[in-house]
């Protein structure tokens, strides 16, 4: 085997590896749309909540949009729906963690389609937080989300809060 096939072996192969390694890393984007059905708030039930959402990374930034709607129980009034009320999408890492996407879209009233998405570039340092409540803020590092992102992921579902 003469030094340049030789030489010509070695470049391919790391050629190849290069480009393994950079076909592997998945992209984060990811839409689509969750139903849920009957909701109960404080004096408002909602036979079905939706939430249609789209992430995506531009920029080297993430960018998150979720809109809102939702369909009142007949025996609730069109307008019982807290406007205040924020809503968490919940992520599922291949590693068994879950994290959240917390938005606060317009809630429009019942049956009326969905409000004006929660349209924004995050920081990431403030785009993937905790399970709940008690954990809005518990947040992962910018090389965390990353990690987390990167490492391949599902949406699961959304629960909305007060």
């Amino acid at each position: 085997m003469t030094a340049l096939f030789r030489t010509a072996l070695v470049l391919a192969a790391a050629l190849s590896l290069f480009a393994t390694s950079a076909l592997a890393k998945e992209s984060i984007e990811k839409e689509g749309v969750f139903i849920h059905t009957l909701q109960e708030f404080p004096d408002c039930r909602a036979d079905t909540v939706k939430l249609k959402y789209h992430i995506k990374e531009e920029n080297g930034q993430p960018h998150v949009s979720a809109a809102f709607q939702w369909q009142a129980n007949k025996e609730s009034s069109p307008d019982c729906m807290p406007k205040d009320v924020k809503i968490a999408l919940q992520l599922f890492s291949r590693t068994r963690l879950v994290k959240n996407i917390n938005f606060q879209p317009e809630i429009l009233k019942s049956g009326e389609g969905y409000g004006k998405p929660d349209t924004s570039v995050r920081k990431w340092d403030k785009f993937l937080c905790g399970w709940g409540r008690e954990d809005v803020n518990d947040c992962y590092s910018e090389e965390e989300a990353k990690k987390f992102l990167n490492s391949g992921y599902k949406i699961i579902g959304f629960y909305v809060w007060r």
